[in-house]
């Protein structure tokens, strides 16, 4: 019986998404390495410091919407709310949400 070579069926993309589920002591310990690891070395490539800055966005903007989503203020889960919004045609997060109401005149129309 002689090998076969594997030949995937999906294209490779380092960028799509995957969801996983971590304690917070898992992500405090990726975090605590990246940390080190980044501050060791001045001769690192832009796009993988990057790549780390990306990672730690994420890791520590789920444990901080964790503690955002237990709290009693309601403005506060309304402004977290509002920071994860994003576009539907992938156009990245919602800058502002405008919280002005118009009145429109029916009459003009």
């Amino acid at each position: 019986m002689s090998k076969q070579s594997f030949n995937p069926n999906i294209e490779e993309d380092l960028n799509r998404p995957h969801n996983v589920t971590l304690t917070e002591g898992q992500i405090s310990t990726i975090l605590y390495v990246m940390e080190g690891y980044l501050q060791g070395d001045d001769k690192l490539d832009d796009e993988f410091v990057n790549d780390c800055d990306n990672i730690f966005e994420q890791l520590e903007g789920v444990v901080d919407t964790y503690y955002e989503t237990r709290s009693d203020n309601y403005a506060s889960k309304v402004d977290s709310l509002i920071d994860k919004m994003t576009y539907s045609r992938a156009e990245g997060p919602v800058g502002k949400v405008s919280t002005v109401h118009h009145k429109i005149d029916l009459d003009a129309l």
